[in-house]
């Protein structure tokens, strides 16, 4: 009998859970709607951790630039006031992933092409921290 009730306990339990998806964000803390989507159904759930795998790389590469907070701030007001069901959650998540990944791209192609740049200074000889350098990298 005890082991029967104990079952039953841990049923109940996890039936009260409020979650057993993990977001990116603190599901018990969720109230708008796409919160409370985002936190009852795993591929949402899901979505939002990859997507704030995303964002992570792509801030890491803005900074705080103010036109990518601005971007993000934008786009969370958008899908609080706009997303109220799941297909309209996943377009979000959708549209912002490849936001994201067009961000980390365009820094990963910036960075080449100063990479570029620096080899071939140095291979004109050119001193890097020199006068002739400098000018060479513009």
């Amino acid at each position: 009998m005890h082991a029967i009730s104990k079952r039953l306990f841990i049923v109940l339990m996890l039936g009260f859970a409020p979650s057993l998806y993990g977001a990116s964000f603190d599901c018990t803390r969720a109230k708008s709607v796409g919160e409370k989507l985002i936190c009852e159904d795993s591929e949402l759930s899901q979505k939002d951790e990859e997507l704030n795998f995303l964002y992570n790389q792509a801030k890491s590469v803005m900074g705080r630039e103010p036109e990518f907070r601005q971007n993000n701030i934008d786009a969370w007001r958008w899908r609080e006031a706009n997303c109220f069901d799941r297909s309209c959650l996943f377009q979000w998540y959708s549209s912002r992933k490849t936001y994201f990944q067009n961000v980390v791209r365009q820094a990963d192609s910036s960075q080449n092409a100063v990479d570029v740049k620096k080899a071939k200074c140095i291979k004109l000889g050119l001193r890097p921290g020199s006068k002739d350098y400098l000018e060479c990298l513009r």
